[in-house]
């Protein structure tokens, strides 16, 4: 039987456009209208009134009308439908922290950078704070979680009134305060931290001391405090972050030498960052030394004529830690960690192990040319 071609079948225009509202993500989709929130500007004590009064916690918006980043946040951030619908959960406010009562505010929550988020409870103690321009998608999931008051000043109290000799705790309780700039209370909660770890000795107290320690390097590249930090520090992890911390520092020094014209003092720091990154690595985590590692033990190899030579030998140690990692590897070894390893074994005198670990290398990827030069070149 001889079926005629069916055309397409057309939709009336309302129940398609019904079906695309349907649709998640299309274009077409219809977005609910989100009512932009009022944006208060009363003394504090006013405001706290207002917050008790619709059972909502605070947001305080410090601003200027110099500040770029601020108009960004208050023109295009803000109304994101998924920020917007957000901020409905707060009592808003927004002050000008060059006119008053902005000018008295910024000064008692110890307003900074710009721009500033501050979060109160309805009752006027702090809750959280944020720092600087987020993207909406960002902002929304801080401003869902503190609306929650989930991971706040307020909920780390709590879990110390629940577990009091939970150190990890009060730690985050005092990281918190001091976030906020509430200088004060977070001096008092460290020193009940130390009253229940006399000896000073664990990973939370440690932690919080580091932090202080970073602290001068946030303000300029100024190393002598986390160096004495280290000097004394037991914990694998500090040690890790704290000499990585410095050589990304000294890396930063050693740059700023180099657009100096300064040849010496480039030098001289980029040593100093070498010697950081030889620091750190015992203490590298075993699920980072190969992807760590290996990028290291090839940079000291490209840098040898200008380091001593004892950066070479750390390097070779580097790269026989990385590939024996390497050759654990379910894949098999990795031919461009062996590589690196054959040229240090040649910048250490070994030319028979070079050779042998670049034959490793071709058989393993017998069409890359460079494994083939680098064997011509190693005189083999």
């Amino acid at each position: 039987m001889n079926r005629r071609q069916a055309g397409p079948v057309r939709l009336p225009f309302v129940m398609l456009a019904w079906i695309l509202c349907l649709l998640p993500g299309l274009p077409f989709q219809q977005s609910r209208p989100v009512a932009a929130p009022a944006w208060h500007n009363e003394p504090l004590e006013a405001l706290i009134e207002r917050s008790k009064a619709a059972g909502k916690p605070v947001l305080i918006d410090f601003g200027a009308r110099w500040c770029a980043p601020c108009r960004e946040l208050e023109l295009r951030v803000f109304p994101d439908p998924q920020v917007a619908d957000l901020l409905a959960r707060f009592v808003c406010a927004r002050y000008d922290v060059d006119a008053e009562p902005g000018k008295g505010l910024a000064q008692r929550f110890r307003v900074g950078t710009l721009p500033r988020l501050v979060f109160l409870d309805p009752d006027g103690a702090p809750r959280d704070a944020l720092t600087g321009l987020h993207e909406p998608t960002a902002l929304a999931e801080v401003l869902a979680r503190i609306a929650r008051d989930e991971a706040t000043i307020g909920d780390r109290r709590r879990a110390i009134a629940r577990e009091p000799q939970d150190l990890g705790a009060r730690a985050d309780l005092v990281r918190h305060l001091r976030a906020f700039g509430e200088r004060d209370a977070a001096a008092r909660e460290l020193a009940l931290l130390r009253e229940l770890d006399r000896d000073g000795g664990s990973l939370a107290l440690r932690r919080l001391l580091f932090e202080e320690a970073l602290e001068p390097l946030q303000r300029e590249v100024d190393c002598a405090p986390l160096r004495a930090f280290l000097a004394v520090e037991r914990h694998r992890e500090l040690l890790h972050e704290g000499w990585r911390t410095i050589a990304a520092a000294e890396r930063l020094w050693a740059q700023r030498k180099r657009d100096e014209h300064d040849e010496p003092g480039r030098l001289h720091h980029t040593v100093l960052a070498y010697d950081a990154e030889r620091r750190a690595w015992p203490h590298t985590p075993d699920a980072q030394r190969v992807a760590l590692g290996g990028p290291l033990a090839w940079e000291l190899y490209e840098r040898r004529a200008e380091l001593p030579q004892e950066f070479t030998v750390f390097a070779l140690g580097v790269a026989r830690e990385v590939v024996a990692a390497s050759e654990r590897d379910p894949h098999g070894p990795d031919p461009n960690l062996l590589d690196t390893l054959a040229c240090l074994l040649h910048a250490n005198g070994d030319v028979s192990g070079a050779l042998a670990a670049v034959r490793r290398c071709i058989g393993l990827a017998p069409d890359e040319p460079l494994y083939r030069e680098r064997l011509r070149e190693f005189g083999g």
